[in-house]
């Protein structure tokens, strides 16, 4: 008996809501908005875009993640080969960007560090180094007179640990900043933004130590 008032105010609010919806639904612009909604993403978009790919109807994840495998694979194949194209003996930095001892109007510093990608190996360094250097040579042979500095920074705690970067300063001017132990210390102790902004500051004024009038 006692929860015969409950039962009561429920069923209230049970016909209070479907005599709401009654006369909503009697509306006809509402009933033609709701049609379309259902037919547009119930029916429609899911049989269009079942295998678009970046679509939220694709259900074939692996397919996708195949997909995505390859244009890094492709990608990274091209940057590698345009990469054996260039002069190892002499460091780009001293190659055809500028002249030795020319000023430097603008000096692009990457910033890298060791990063887990579990077993995929994107090697995003390499890419955008060598897409860095096709745009700085493309520039160059439309007549450009502009002196271009690529340099990499190697803020990972371990540098020596960083094999794509230490492969990479075979190309371009390289400078690390964690060395020796106590710089290693000083950088576990600092919580991960600081640590960040304390690296920035390093790799800029790396790159500044070559005068160049802009320093990116």
């Amino acid at each position: 008996m006692e929860s015969s008032p409950d039962i009561t105010w429920k069923e209230c609010l049970c016909k209070t809501a479907w005599t709401a919806v009654g006369c909503i639904w009697q509306n006809v612009f509402f009933r033609q908005m709701a049609s379309l909604f259902v037919v547009t993403f119930v029916f429609l978009f899911p049989v269009l875009c079942y295998n678009r790919h970046y679509s939220l109807y694709c259900s074939n994840g692996g397919h996708k993640k195949a997909l995505l495998i390859s244009q890094n694979d492709e990608s990274l194949s091209a940057a590698e080969d345009y990469l054996r194209t260039l002069n190892r003996t002499q460091k780009v930095v001293e190659g055809h960007l500028h002249p030795p001892g020319g000023r430097i109007d603008v000096a692009f510093m990457i910033i890298t560090m060791t990063r887990r990608t579990g077993e995929a190996r994107p090697q995003f360094l390499t890419q955008t180094l060598a897409r860095l250097l096709q745009v700085i040579e493309n520039d160059r042979r439309r007549g450009s007179h502009m002196n271009y500095l690529v340099s990499l920074c190697n803020v990972a705690s371990a540098p020596e640990n960083h094999t794509e970067a230490i492969r990479l300063s075979t190309f371009v001017h390289s400078v690390s900043k964690y060395h020796n132990d106590e710089m290693r210390r000083r950088a576990a102790r600092l919580v991960r933004i600081e640590k960040e902004k304390q690296d920035y500051v390093f790799c800029l004024k790396k790159s500044l130590e070559f005068q160049p009038r802009t320093a990116s």
